[in-house]
């Protein structure tokens, strides 16, 4: 369900693309003469979204690779999958990060900045975070986001947050969440941007009306395709996609008033890394690794117990005193009658649809 990913160090050589079903893919690689592939920026984006691709200004310390996107309403956006080259004589790149970053009005810079520092979430600052942090501070309409875990995982070393956000005049709230999936060094980050816009990304919320779809559909006019190369198929798919998704927007509604609250963030950190856990586990069956599992599933069990209980507690102190807490009581007095299964002659249950037609006959 991402609709752009950015991927940074790609190291592919010129000619090699990795393609993905319905995305299109942009890349810059760091070609040296008579060296093998290294560092490298890519970005994928959803073939239905308006956007295009932009030259990336000369740059020596930074990979980068841009592209333009616009949805809705809302102005255009940069989005800059960056990659600062670590260890530099000179330090942080400033000024050819002041390059990308004066690439638009509206721009957002995501990647590996190899820049840490305190308000970012690391324990420490390097000189890459210290001279990156006083530049934004000094600029206004300049903000960093950074996810709340470690993005970069060390062995000899405390784990670091390398991987943030940079966003210029964006005006959504923003937040950055760690994925403890793949098997790196180096977690995938996730980057959601609230931007008001209706998107139906959990259809079972949602309640179509499958006639009201079909009149609004049939009533848009389908736009004439000439298809002469894999460009234009790829762009007519999208077209159509992008139609049949506005058609089911405005078909449906919520189902709910209020959506179903979730759990919170950092016990479902906690699940995503007993699934990562018990995947090296699987591989490795090395008993370190089963017993940091059966640790973590017991924090689980733990803090899922106090999160229901403390949600049942603030429903229950919720109730006003006249008829809801009345109304309550009666449910919980009410003893439960278990619906029994239909049974046929014999006596077995009646599983397939015929034969429970048969019972009620």
């Amino acid at each position: 369900n991402l609709d752009v990913f950015l991927v940074q160090e790609t190291w592919l050589q010129p000619g090699h693309t990795t393609f993905i079903a319905n995305y299109l893919s942009y890349k810059n690689d760091r070609v040296r003469l008579g060296q093998r592939a290294s560092g490298g920026t890519s970005i994928y984006v959803k073939n239905h979204f308006d956007h295009n691709s932009i030259p990336t200004p000369d740059l020596d310390h930074i990979d980068a690779t841009i592209i333009e996107i616009k949805i809705g309403n809302i102005p255009p956006i940069k989005i800059v999958s960056a990659y600062v080259k670590p260890n530099l004589r000179g330090g942080f790149p400033l000024e050819e990060f002041k390059k990308l970053l004066n690439s638009g009005n509206n721009v957002i810079i995501a990647g590996d900045l190899n820049a840490t520092h305190i308000n970012w979430n690391n324990y420490n600052y390097n000189n890459y975070g210290r001279k990156l942090y006083n530049f934004v501070s000094n600029v206004k309409g300049i903000r960093v986001i950074a996810p709340h875990s470690p993005t970069h995982l060390n062995l000899s070393s405390r784990d670091t947050v390398l991987d943030i956000c940079v966003q210029k005049r964006i005006p959504f709230n923003s937040e950055m969440h760690v994925l403890n999936k793949l098997n790196s060094d180096h977690l995938p980050v996730t980057l959601a941007i609230n931007t008001g816009s209706f998107a139906i990304h959990s259809p079972e919320l949602f309640s179509t009306n499958w006639e009201n779809f079909r009149h609004l559909l049939n009533s848009k006019p389908l736009p004439t395709f000439q298809i002469k190369s894999n460009e234009d198929i790829e762009s007519a798919v999208g077209t159509l996609g992008k139609i049949f998704k506005e058609t089911l927007k405005e078909a449906s509604k919520p189902k709910f008033s209020k959506p179903p609250e979730r759990l919170p963030e950092f016990i479902r950190n906690k699940i995503r890394l007993r699934n990562y856990l018990r995947r090296i586990w699987q591989q490795t069956r090395d008993p370190h690794f089963h017993s940091e599992i059966q640790k973590i599933k017991r924090e689980i069990t733990v803090d899922t117990t106090k999160f229901y209980s403390k949600r049942y507690k603030d429903h229950i102190e919720s109730l006003s005193p006249s008829n809801q807490i009345w109304r309550k009581t009666a449910q919980l007095r009410k003893s439960f009658t278990p619906i029994p299964p239909l049974r046929g002659e014999a006596g077995s249950i009646a599983i397939a649809p015929i034969e429970k037609a048969e019972v009620l006959a």
